[in-house]
């Protein structure tokens, strides 16, 4: 009668294996012990093989398998969208733009990009344009987005103690740089799930200055700041009407750079092109007066997101006649640097690019006097980019 009994209820723990519908364990009460041992094991199979199908719901096309570098094998590379303001109601302009709009559209078209450009937006417009971009275009079939914004800036904290850095539009209402990145973040742009999103700021974060210091290296030496360099170049800040001076820093080559060099993260210096006078002014990416609204979000970066800006939190962002330091240092990078190497490497390089080559000089003024500034990163990315050729 038990071996019967066991033989029935073998016969249905099959049926119910081959159903694929759950499987109930129950409670063994000093059953045979052989018994309670095939339900385990067929228990444990079932288990084993669910774990190994596919899954439709959490399978990630988006995602390589085999590698740990972002699937860039989609029909397009993506949309880059540049938001250049350089003229406003009641800021100064900004002299120098358009000629990084033009260096940084040549070298994201050369890596396949869709460039979209748009000019002198008011703060509306500027939320208009983003939300376009991130609803309107087929991110589905592309690898990745860029945003690029060069404007006026400032840093605005609320009565929390919250810290928001803000891009002006042309009529001084702003937007934040954290609201522009939501827009583009998995809920608000299915599209770009687990595909990196990249941004650029060209625009002041406050008012501090940072002087740099002379560090004196064994077998090696560095120059005072401006020795044997007759180059002159006037540097702004966006949005104040102060005019420091600008010249390329002038170093001599370490050892420590000298290994940099065999990694390719050392360029020569940027020479002077012939359109930059040796009293072409620079700027600062500020403006000091009060701004009429913010469109703000606490949330500073996103999953699978980057964020450069081109000085830190609170610190002014150096422009010149023919272009921003960090762009012009971002552009020349690109031109300059491997495709094959990975994309976070290449904007290490450009902080040292930037760090070595730039340097303000201002005689009348000597709070903004030989001041350095680095580019700021924030990223979120989960994987290596590879700027992976494409047809």
């Amino acid at each position: 009668m038990d071996k019967r009994r066991e033989t029935e209820e073998d016969k249905n723990l099959e049926e119910t294996d081959s159903s694929g519908s759950d499987y109930e364990v129950d409670e063994c009460d000093g059953g045979p012990i052989q018994k309670a041992k095939r339900k385990i094991l067929k228990f444990a199979k079932r288990i084993r093989q669910k774990l190994e199908e596919p899954s439709t719901k959490y399978k990630l096309e988006y995602v390589s398998k085999t590698t740990d570098v972002y699937n860039f094998n989609f029909e397009k590379r993506g949309c880059c969208l540049i938001i250049n303001n350089d003229t406003f109601t009641n800021m100064p302009p900004r002299p120098g733009s358009v000629s990084d709009v033009y260096n940084l559209k040549a070298e994201f078209q050369k890596l396949r990009f869709s460039v979209k450009i748009y000019n002198n937006l008011t703060g509306p417009n500027m939320d208009k344009k983003l939300r376009k971009v991130a609803q309107k275009y087929e991110h589905e079939n592309a690898d990745c987005f860029v945003c690029i914004m060069l404007s006026h800036g400032d840093e605005d904290i609320n009565r929390g103690q919250e810290r928001k850095d803000v891009v002006f539009g042309t009529d001084g209402i702003g937007v934040s740089v954290a609201y522009a990145m939501s827009l583009f973040s998995d809920n608000e742009c299915p599209g770009l799930m687990g595909k990196p999103r990249l941004f650029f700021i060209q625009a002041c974060r406050g008012q501090k200055t940072e002087k740099g210091v002379d560090i004196k290296l064994v077998k090696s030496s560095v120059k005072k700041h401006g020795s044997g360099d007759t180059q002159t170049s006037r540097d702004k800040t966006d949005g104040i009407d102060d005019e420091p001076d600008a010249k390329p820093a002038s170093v001599e080559e370490t050892p420590v750079e000298q290994s940099l060099k065999s990694l390719d993260l050392n360029p020569p210096a940027q020479p002077r092109s012939e359109s930059e006078s040796e009293d072409e002014e620079d700027d600062i990416d500020h403006y000091m007066e009060g701004f009429d609204k913010l469109v703000t979000c606490p949330s500073p970066c996103y999953k699978d997101s980057m964020v450069m800006f081109a000085s830190p939190p609170g610190y002014f962002a150096f422009r010149r006649e023919s272009g921003s330091w960090f762009l012009k240092s971002l552009a020349t990078v690109l031109k300059q640097s491997n495709r094959s190497i990975d994309f976070m490497k290449m904007l290490t390089h450009v902080s040292y690019y930037m760090a070595m080559n730039y340097q303000s000089e201002n005689k009348k003024k000597k709070e903004i006097d030989g001041c350095k500034v680095v580019p700021c990163i924030i990223s979120m990315l989960t994987r290596d980019i590879i700027f992976n050729p494409k047809s």
